[in-house]
């Protein structure tokens, strides 16, 4: 097999589950950023955030859950029909490549924050700082827990550790697509 035979098979397969898991992303980060404006702004309000916070990530990773099972339904007829292999680990596989765009800006943003302050290089702060700003609205469901777990500004964030909370956000959306895809090809529905 040539690797264009190899790359139109890959295309084919992850493509529309890909597409649809970065949509997904999209509504619930919005979602999530909208109810965290909305609550910020009441004194006293990050206990409400973080209410309104668990509510968008539920949402998200519902949707995430029902939109992965439906493609793995569709494909078990496909494998059931012998014109596919099964492949356990496609849900784990197509979160991974919908996820690049966080692990892209948290990459940035961790490797910025360590040359800032190893070299104290004000360039390298502010790209750091802009990332960090662009990854909370592309995760904006999970700013509720960003609101409680990090300090109020992004100057007193000293430690490269609270930098990880960016990449470590991505586990509930891997581990839920890989559930929702066995359990799509099982045939056997939580929700």
């Amino acid at each position: 097999m040539d690797t264009q035979t190899i790359s139109r098979k890959i295309k084919y397969k992850y493509a529309p589950l890909v597409k649809k898991l970065i949509i997904f992303q999209f509504g619930a980060a919005v979602l999530g950023f909208m109810l965290s404006l909305s609550t910020t702004a009441i004194p006293g309000g990050a206990m409400l955030d973080l209410c309104t916070s668990l509510l968008a990530i539920a949402f998200y990773l519902y949707i995430q859950y029902t939109g992965v099972w439906d493609i793995a339904a569709k494909d078990k007829i496909a494998i059931d029909g012998g014109r596919m292999s099964e492949d356990r680990f496609t849900g784990l596989k197509a979160a991974l490549l919908a996820n690049i765009p966080n692990f892209i800006l948290a990459f940035i943003c961790i490797a910025m924050r360590i040359v800032s302050i190893t070299f104290t290089l004000p360039w390298a702060d502010n790209v750091a700082a802009m990332c960090y700003g662009i990854t909370r609205m592309w995760s904006g469901m999970y700013n509720g827990i960003f609101v409680i777990l990090l300090p109020k500004t992004y100057d007193d964030i000293a430690s490269v550790l609270y930098m990880f909370l960016l990449l470590a956000v991505t586990i509930p959306s891997l581990i839920t697509c890989f559930i929702a895809y066995v359990q799509g090809l099982r045939g056997k529905r939580i929700f």
